[in-house]
């Protein structure tokens, strides 16, 4: 259990992207963009906690806490990393920037006895990201990547122990995670690999039909809680994505799924701008939200059996988080982005794909992805109260703690931007 969290100051690339142009060539205006979709003008009225209002004149001083927007990683390496000081300096490079972290539920990796409560290590996660305000997702509910060795060999038993998974698994962490991928790459559920692998739950989802699998999976999952956020989440985003898993889900007018998720996995060069937005723009006729709930981009170019990280590769890949990054954030779609992994240490597929290196020590991207999110898209303001005690802020969707001067006493409070919210904010100060 990781009893404190520091940040190691470790030696840097030498090099700034600050003064790195973005040019997007399906839109010129980024930044009016974010302003736009990211940003609201709000009044907020300060008043004492008799209720009194707060005298003209005096300063407030704003700090955001947290953004409403969903930052994150998948969170793999938690307290499994190679040392002491590693496990430490992960905890607190990824606490430094994201506000979101993808839990695995990888079924086959648990035990033989399918009622058992879940891994402690989990536990040991979702507590600590509590600790740190971290929204937890949960991944995946339903995957035929590979058949559990206790899983029966009869094709309608097995479906019915995955339904009841769906289920057991909700309920369990029903108190700590809300969002979940449910049914994950249903298009290319029957690829090689599945077959190879997974051959009982390949066999079951294909006696069931796609069609009804994803919809009994997403049924039981709203049933299970009504609270719940669910995506449907896949690599392939072409034809048959929309035709035989999207559709489906969708047939009654409104969509089983909450959000979209979409992968965007870049192990063979990165995809470019215009690739992505049209992703981000392709799927709104079903009017929800997108998650890119797994990007990979890499820092380093294989030579044979080695792929490893490179000082030019640290600066392309840092180059182009800025550019995607901006190009997701400025889009109203899109309301999380997941990096996938966040370190090089036990990557997928070995790639140098993590914000940080081997050591734990940061790669220029990460620096960049934390200038962004922790500087560019972050407000902090001092503002003077007017004479009935109000305030104008124009701030980013998120948290917020405010604090005045007031008859020689620091009064202190918390607010929220919302979303949709016209009315001004009213708070007391104490």
């Amino acid at each position: 259990m990781i009893k404190k969290i520091i940040l190691l100051i470790i030696p840097l690339i030498s090099y700034s992207l600050d003064n790195e142009s973005i040019n997007f060539p399906h839109d010129q205006s980024i930044e009016a963009r974010i302003d736009k979709y990211r940003k609201k003008s709000i009044i907020i009225v300060c008043k004492d906690e008799n209720g009194t209002p707060i005298k003209s004149g005096s300063i407030a001083i704003i700090e955001q806490q947290k953004h409403d927007f969903l930052f994150g990683s998948n969170i793999f390496k938690f307290n499994k990393c190679k040392t002491e000081n590693q496990n430490i300096a992960y905890a607190s490079y990824f606490s430094e920037i994201f506000n979101f972290a993808t839990l695995p539920f990888y079924w086959w990796g648990e035990t033989e006895n399918p009622k058992r409560i879940d891994k402690p290590w989990r536990e040991e996660v979702i507590k600590w990201c509590h600790s740190q305000s971290i929204t937890i997702k949960g991944h995946p509910l339903a995957w035929n990547w590979e058949d559990p060795s206790w899983l029966p060999q009869e094709a309608n038993t097995a479906y019915k122990l995955q339904m009841d998974r769906i289920e057991k698994i909700i309920h369990q962490y029903k108190e700590d995670i809300i969002i979940w991928d449910v049914i994950n790459e249903a298009t290319a559920y029957d690829r090689k690999y599945p077959l190879l692998n997974a051959p009982v739950l390949t066999e079951a989802i294909h006696q069931k039909g796609l069609k009804q699998f994803i919809i009994d999976g997403f049924t039981i999952a709203r049933e299970s809680n009504p609270l719940g956020i669910y995506i449907i989440n896949d690599f392939k985003t072409g034809r048959k994505f929309k035709t035989k898993v999207l559709d489906p889900l969708a047939m009654n007018g409104k969509p089983l799924f909450d959000v979209i998720g979409i992968q965007t996995h870049m192990h063979n060069g990165y995809w470019g701008a215009d690739r992505v937005w049209t992703l981000c723009e392709k799927f709104s006729e079903f009017d929800t939200p997108i998650h890119f709930t797994e990007i990979s981009i890499l820092s380093g170019i294989k030579s044979g059996n080695k792929w490893e990280s490179t000082v030019q590769g640290e600066i392309d890949q840092a180059k182009q988080v800025k550019e995607l990054y901006s190009l997701l954030f400025s889009n109203p779609n899109v309301e999380a982005i997941t990096w996938w992994d966040f370190s090089d240490q036990g990557t997928w597929k070995n790639a140098p794909s993590g914000l940080l290196k081997k050591d734990m020590s940061p790669k220029l991207a990460y620096l960049t992805l934390k200038k962004l999110i922790k500087t560019d898209w972050w407000t902090r303001d001092t503002l003077t109260l007017n004479e009935s005690g109000q305030i104008k802020l124009n701030g980013f969707y998120g948290e917020y703690n405010i604090q005045i001067q007031n008859n020689n006493k620091i009064l202190k409070g918390d607010f929220e931007i919302k979303k949709g919210e016209t009315s001004s904010i009213k708070i007391e100060l104490k």
